[in-house]
């Protein structure tokens, strides 16, 4: 076994050894020194289609050996802060104020004037006031506000959604824009009372807008205008998915009377 790596071992050191007569040579390998060259010379101008882009140059740019000086940054002027006398001598914006309470004017938000005319209040009164002379009282707090109302019948167990008789009350929501907010966010703004009533159509009477009158509702419907009356006006400013109609506005039955048919109903009145 010893005699077979000692000959391994000089084969080795003799094919490293730059003779000619090593079976191979491997540091005169023509490959390895870059003796190989291609047979034809490169197609530097090779433009077979004419426009320039093949042509290359012999000619190179050499990097500077010195960085060339380097020019200082632009200097850049500061404006001058304003002082408090000058904030002070500036002319001011001037923001539209809204006074609580105030009523806006019709041409500037597009809201109807019977919008801005109507107080919820006068027909939670004009209600109670009904209820009243048919023999059934309310409290003070009741008769100044739609929403106390809505709260008395609802305390007495009196409120329903499907059917309502001569008599009852009938709520309604968002008639008007009453916070000024330009949102469907005004809950129990009119009450009216149901004075008469077909097989499936209401005739209300009530204050809105100041006035008192009559208005249709009819609940079961195809189309929102279908025998329903219209109890706010469209507008302009009107926020997405305002609705208009009775139907729409519904929010309620109140049957404190009971079937009335000889309801005694308020044609005088006044806030």
């Amino acid at each position: 076994m010893k005699k077979v790596v000692l000959a391994v071992i000089g084969l080795g050191v003799v094919g490293c050894a730059p003779s000619s007569n090593a079976p191979f040579h491997m540091y005169d390998s023509p490959l390895l020194q870059s003796g190989l060259h291609p047979s034809a010379p490169r197609a530097r101008n090779f433009d077979p289609l004419g426009t320039g882009d093949f042509q290359t140059s012999d000619t190179y740019q050499l990097a500077q050996a010195e960085p060339t000086a380097r020019d200082s940054a632009p200097k850049v002027e500061l404006t001058p802060k304003a002082s408090s006398k000058h904030l002070a001598e500036a002319p001011q914006k001037k923001l539209p104020t809204l006074a609580i309470g105030s009523r806006p004017d019709p041409q500037t938000t597009g809201k109807s004037a019977s919008d801005w005319n109507h107080r919820p209040e006068h027909s939670a009164a004009y209600a109670a006031k009904v209820l009243e002379v048919n023999g059934h009282a309310v409290d003070a707090s009741a008769m100044s506000s739609v929403s106390k109302l809505y709260k008395h019948c609802k305390e007495s167990g009196k409120i329903s959604h499907d059917s309502a008789h001569i008599g009852d009350l009938v709520f309604f929501h968002n008639v008007a824009d009453i916070n000024a907010d330009g949102r469907n966010n005004d809950w129990y703004t009119f009450v009216g009372v149901i004075e008469s009533k077909t097989s499936d159509v209401y005739t209300i009477q009530g204050v809105l807008g100041g006035k008192l009158g009559k208005h249709t509702m009819r609940l079961a419907k195809d189309e929102p205008t279908d025998a329903s009356s219209r109890l706010r006006d469209p507008s302009a400013s009107d926020a997405p998915f305002t609705q208009y109609y009775t139907s729409e506005l519904f929010a309620g039955f109140c049957g404190l009377l009971g079937d009335k048919p000889d309801l005694i109903l308020v044609d005088e009145w006044s806030p």
